[in-house]
């Protein structure tokens, strides 16, 4: 009888041990996911701040351009010959050509960043 009872015990006793063992590993695995998820989300927010950067500093100065356009065309002090050349210059200004040229960037970091956020608010 004492010899059932050790090997029940024993056998409980393994399973309880598998148990632990098969949760700490799963619980490990969760962890190391979050780890890794966490690290994959700053560097994407890193690369997303690097893109952000020159589609910023054209955005402004695109803005400069544009006010310094609009006080001309606007403005009484010039005729309607020299506001259209002002017009025409400014659509042909290099700043106007690397805004254009950084569009595709623009879209492409807007729809990873709004991707990326509704994906947070569904698993957060």
């Amino acid at each position: 009888m004492y010899l059932i009872c050790f090997i029940q015990y024993q056998y409980f006793y393994l399973s309880d041990v598998l148990t632990q063992t098969f949760t700490k590993a799963v619980e490990q695995n969760i962890n190391l996911c979050e780890k890794t998820y966490k690290i994959q989300r700053q560097e994407q927010q890193e690369a997303n701040i690097e893109q952000l950067i020159p589609i910023l500093e054209s955005y402004l100065l695109q803005g400069e351009l544009i006010e310094n356009m609009q006080k001309i065309v606007l403005g009484l002090n010039h005729t309607q010959p020299e506001k259209i050349k002002t017009i025409a210059n400014g659509l042909r200004d290099n700043i106007t050509e690397d805004f254009i040229r950084l569009l595709p960037a623009v879209k492409k970091l807007y729809l990873q960043t709004t991707r990326q956020t509704q994906s947070d608010r569904r698993s957060g």
